[in-house]
């Protein structure tokens, strides 16, 4: 059964979702493709020890289901130089549905098109995100594209995967 999309809200990540977090990137459909460091990294963002990137959680009528988070690309110079990238535009996020319950319920796509539409009216000179899935991660890049993104070509990550470079004109 799918879920309204429409009742998905976001609000930025606070130290009180941290066990949340830890409990969702040890869920079997999130820890395939998410390691304890991407968990570290996340924390860090919200103890104020990393402050480039921005958490948030998504919420289905109030109840946490999801993570998302966004930082400039220009941010992270290995990063960027890796998916020759050097607009200070280019924001790049990561997002996943950590409730069980709420993934393969039609939220992905709309909810990351809402994510990214808040991002870029509170921040207008944004002009694009890049998304990086791992390239085996076929369910995310179908969401991706659902959302809009597009294949622009398969990079290194710098970790030794590879990932699917897709991105989206933001507007």
């Amino acid at each position: 059964m799918k879920l309204d999309p429409a009742r998905i809200s976001f609000r930025p990540m606070t130290r009180e979702d941290v066990p949340r977090l830890r409990s969702w990137l040890a869920a079997p459909h999130v820890a395939k493709w998410f390691t304890p460091e991407h968990g570290d990294w996340i924390v860090a963002t919200v103890t104020g020890e990393q402050v480039l990137a921005h958490p948030f959680i998504a919420l289905h009528d109030e109840t946490p289901i999801a993570f998302l988070i966004w930082e400039r690309l220009i941010d992270f110079p290995d990063v960027a130089e890796l998916y020759g990238v050097n607009d200070p535009h280019t924001i790049n996020c990561d997002v996943f549905i950590g409730d069980p319950t709420s993934i393969h319920r039609g939220l992905g796509p709309p909810m990351i098109q809402r994510f990214l539409s808040r991002i870029h009216a509170e921040n207008p000179e944004l002009a694009r995100c890049v998304i990086d899935p791992v390239v085996d991660n076929k369910a995310a890049i179908r969401a991706y594209e659902k959302a809009g993104f597009r294949w622009v070509r398969n990079a290194p990550d710098g970790e030794g995967e590879e990932v699917y470079l897709m991105e989206l004109t933001l507007a």
